[in-house]
């Protein structure tokens, strides 16, 4: 069976919902799930019949070991938290970012370290930049796995243009985690395009201290936060005309694929990893300054060309692969 490691997980982010997706598709093969208790009410309304149970570092501990002596059971750990000396874990790295800076390097020591003790499986979320981390960690590629998202299913409703009647272009963001999502530098650039009247920005996530400093930075800016832990995903979407992403440093973009299914414009700035999913249905640009260009042509009445999204057939098969390893395995 399957015991799933959400220790590590402070609140429901990206790496929570990456997660959710598979458990959704396997949750028989799942004995229990290990959580903080700050998360944990979420996950006992999105699947009331599993085993949840809330942990402290000794309860965490315990419930670790008993799965050891168990000896049948995999650590399914979607986050790059390997635990040392535990070799039947399967763990996940989204991307390489919490590995930057001074404490990054310590991080990555320690992901080292508990890599080499351990021989766990690794799953890497894309191939333009996890892999490569991975590899220069020095694991093997018979430990790796393709790990995708799984993309969410083609929503009902489809869209691809403003309601001409509303003053201003409402702008879907995504995340609130940390600087990487570069809302500074496209805020910056609305106001140095003289736009702070055209657009209004719908961030959808947590409050958190990156959130609190754009507020205090850009009080110009028409900001609104859409707690992602009381309105879906869904409703979110059906409430902007166009979803934006600036930041560098994504692993996948889960929300960026359920824009796309649902028929709503995206547009991100250039990077390896949006084009290895994303290529051929967001519109891409090289620089911010351009896509608030687009933002503002948008809002002044310009209709995009509708496009069709379709997921690419590597990752479908990836996702299969995952669910047979991980949860085929253990059933």
């Amino acid at each position: 069976m399957v015991i799933v490691n959400f220790y590590n997980l402070k609140n429901t982010n990206g790496l929570y919902y990456y997660a959710l997706d598979y458990i959704k598709n396997n949750q028989n093969a799942i004995l229990k799930v290990l959580v903080r208790p700050h998360v944990a009410s979420n996950l006992r309304t999105q699947f009331p019949d599993l085993c949840v149970v809330e942990c402290n570092f000794i309860r965490f501990v315990i419930e670790v070991v008993q799965g050891c002596v168990r000896g049948d059971d995999l650590l399914y750990t979607p986050t790059p938290h390997p635990l040392p000396f535990i070799s039947t874990q399967f763990i996940v790295l989204h991307d390489p970012y919490p590995f930057f800076g001074n404490l990054g390097k310590l991080k990555k020591f320690l992901l080292r370290l508990s890599l080499s003790t351990s021989r766990c499986l690794v799953g890497h979320i894309n191939r333009s930049d996890a892999k490569d981390f991975l590899i220069d960690l020095g694991v093997s590629d018979e430990r790796q796995f393709f790990a995708p998202n799984i993309f969410p299913a083609m929503l009902g409703k489809r869209h691809s243009k403003r309601d001409v009647y509303l003053p201003r272009l409402r702008i879907g963001l995504v995340g609130t985690d940390s600087p990487k999502k570069n809302y500074e530098g496209l805020f910056a650039a609305t106001l140095k395009a003289g736009h702070g009247d055209l657009f209004e920005f719908r961030i959808y996530g947590h409050k958190t201290s990156y959130l609190a400093g754009l507020g205090t930075e850009f009080g110009t800016i028409r900001q609104e936060l859409v707690e992602s832990d009381q309105s879906t995903l869904e409703g979110f979407l059906d409430s902007v005309d166009v979803v934006v992403s600036v930041a560098t440093n994504e692993g996948f973009g889960r929300p960026l694929a359920a824009a796309l299914t649902a028929g709503v414009p995206c547009f991100l700035l250039e990077s390896r990893v949006f084009r290895e999913f994303f290529d051929g249905a967001a519109h891409f640009r090289k620089t911010i300054d351009e896509i608030v260009s687009l933002l503002a042509a948008m809002q002044k009445g310009q209709i995009l060309e509708q496009v069709n999204f379709e997921v690419p057939l590597a990752v479908v098969d990836a996702q299969r692969n995952i669910e047979r390893t991980v949860f085929g395995a253990s059933r």
